[in-house]
């Protein structure tokens, strides 16, 4: 991050893997099919005591702030938003 922070949320694919019922679960409200914004998602569904548990437990619920840099391991599936203004640069 040049300017500015982000928050991310990481977790590792293989739990998710061979288990579409679990990773449609984490992903979606029960009610909609619907594909919600990363600060939507982050308001409405993390709040659940399963996805709160799932990333706390088996991923990172972290802030990158400016001059810091973020590895994401290979596969591993994130959410990221921007806290306020921010700048930055990434490479994959």
């Amino acid at each position: 991050v040049v300017f500015g922070a982000k928050r991310w949320l990481i977790w590792d694919h293989e739990r998710f893997r061979s288990n579409v019922t679990r990773q449609r679960m984490f992903a979606l409200e029960h009610d909609d099919a619907g594909i919600l914004s990363s600060p939507e998602w982050i308001r409405k569904l993390y709040p659940h005591p399963e996805r709160t548990y799932e990333i706390r437990h088996h991923g990172h619920d972290c802030i990158q702030r400016e001059g810091e840099m973020m590895f994401v391991p290979p596969q591993w599936m994130h959410m990221v938003v921007n806290i306020g203004d921010t700048v930055s640069v990434i490479s994959e």
